[in-house]
């Protein structure tokens, strides 16, 4: 991991959606006390699960999904028995609305997040944050043009919105197009300034305060990328889908480009060619403190950085090591390209089943191994009944899977029951692949967790499925 995590621009994102912002009035207001008390107080529960959420990352999705139930009850609630005028129902249904949308974007549901912002963006045309929310939504899909178009209305109505100036700076570093990133990124840190000077709070202080830290992390990895590695010797090699680059030696770079494109056959083989043409590059470090001062961190022997698409790593005199560290972060790198924020049991577990791969042949030929650094503590978990269920498991936020009490176990059962899936009833062609296929198929389509659950897991004895995957692991 690097000092700016994986989740950082799921972070800034849902800061734009999930917090209070003080420089959005209209986000600030309380709903008007005429509406009807039902839909007032089914109002008041959303406001508090997304405070929930906003706390904390314990039971993630189910606070998202009692935001989601309250404003939609709120809403239906909103007409009935109401002595309110028609200008503060309108008002409620939109504060209401905008809330909602925020919901449904933390539990993915994307498109009904898309049809309610555009409804009330013909109520209230000239909205920046509605705009703002809107862009969100398709950035998350991946869709920057659209993003990039709602940001640009947002700030032709508000040049000093600090959310539109600060996403659209990252769907641009996203996008790889630093020049214009820069720009974005200084413009809101300098506003986050402002406001940080204007507020009185303890509160809004520390929030003013970490969006600014978080930008200056920004603007340090922007200018960090374009300058390079410290190295007095570069050995290079491009192929056609990476550009490996090191201070090691040319036969250390020939070489794990070679690995490179052989494993990237096989991530295609599983998962489709990625959209457009870009090549992935890849910074090999032969020594510790240069690798330290590009953003890797002792206890790692890689990272991949998706602002800059740049995956990292901790040169070993182990070829061994080092396949282990590109096979599996190189898969972050390739699904970064296709889904924004993976699923965390499904991008690190099939990460660590890439991992301990073994390609033989030139990529003729592949032997997946169980992962030694996972199996006896995941044997170990399921002797002590110490795991967790599937529909629990699959459910975990980043925060959640990185509980210090449980990280070991839960990276563990991830790997484990990729691995079983995957490689399960051979002589039945591998019948549970199936599931990992509908799952992703559903990601792909811009569904959550619990969609993607629904529409593989779903479909099976998920309880059947949990005994033969311990059987299974048991018995390795």
């Amino acid at each position: 991991m690097s000092f700016v995590s994986r989740l950082a621009f799921a972070v800034l994102l849902l800061a734009a959606a999930a917090t209070a912002r003080a420089d959005t009035p209209f986000q600030d207001q309380e709903p008007p006390a005429e509406v009807a008390p039902a839909a007032l107080e089914a109002y008041k529960r959303g406001k508090e699960a997304l405070k929930a959420l906003r706390t904390s990352a314990k039971d993630f999705y189910a606070n998202a999904d009692k935001a989601t139930t309250a404003f939609e009850e709120a809403l239906q609630l909103s007409t009935s028995h109401s002595k309110a005028t028609p200008e503060a129902q309108g008002l409620f249904r939109d504060l209401t609305t905008f809330n909602l949308a925020i919901g449904y974007q933390m539990t993915m549901e994307f498109k009904k997040a898309e049809d309610l912002l555009r409804q009330m963006l013909v109520r209230r045309a000239n909205f920046p944050a509605g705009m703002t929310e809107l862009a969100d939504v398709y950035a998350w899909q991946k869709k920057y043009p659209e993003a990039l178009r709602w940001y640009e209305n947002a700030l032709k109505i508000d040049a000093e919105f600090f959310y539109a100036n600060q996403n659209r700076g990252l769907i641009y570093m996203k996008m790889t197009d630093y020049t214009r990133a820069r720009p974005d990124l200084e413009k809101a840190k300098a506003i986050a300034g402002k406001h940080l000077a204007s507020v009185s709070s303890e509160d809004e202080k520390k929030e003013w305060t970490g969006r600014q830290k978080m930008l200056e992390q920004m603007l340090k990895l922007l200018a960090q990328d374009a300058k390079g590695p410290n190295w007095p010797t570069v050995y290079k090699k491009e192929t056609p889908h990476y550009i490996i680059q090191t201070d090691v030696s040319q036969d250390v770079c020939d070489y794990m480009a070679e690995e490179a494109e052989n494993v990237y056959k096989l991530y295609v083989s599983y998962f489709g060619t990625p959209p457009g043409t870009a090549r992935f590059p890849i910074y090999i470090f032969g020594k510790d403190p240069d690798y330290f001062g590009f953003g890797g961190q002792p206890n790692t022997g890689g990272f991949y950085n998706p602002f800059v698409k740049k995956l990292v790593v901790r040169g070993r005199p182990n070829k061994a090591d080092n396949l282990i560290v590109l096979y599996h972060e190189g898969f972050h790198q390739f699904l970064d390209y296709f889904i924004e924020q993976p699923p965390q049991w499904f991008n690190e577990g099939f990460g660590d089943f890439f991992g301990p791969l073994e390609i033989k042949g030139g990529a003729k030929g592949f032997d997946f191994k169980p992962n030694p650094w996972r199996l006896p503590l995941i044997k170990a978990a399921i002797s002590q009944n110490a795991v967790k269920s599937f529909p629990e498991i699959t459910m975990l936020v980043k925060a959640e899977l990185y509980d210090r009490k449980t990280v070991g176990v839960n990276y563990a059962q991830a790997w484990s029951m990729i691995y079983f899936m995957m490689m399960a009833k051979p002589q039945q062609n591998y019948p549970y692949r199936q599931i990992l296929n509908n799952y992703y198929n559903a990601l792909l389509k811009g569904q959550g967790a619990q969609a993607a659950y629904a529409a593989s897991f779903g479909r099976v004895n998920v309880e059947a499925l949990e005994k033969e995957w311990r059987d299974f692991i048991l018995k390795l």
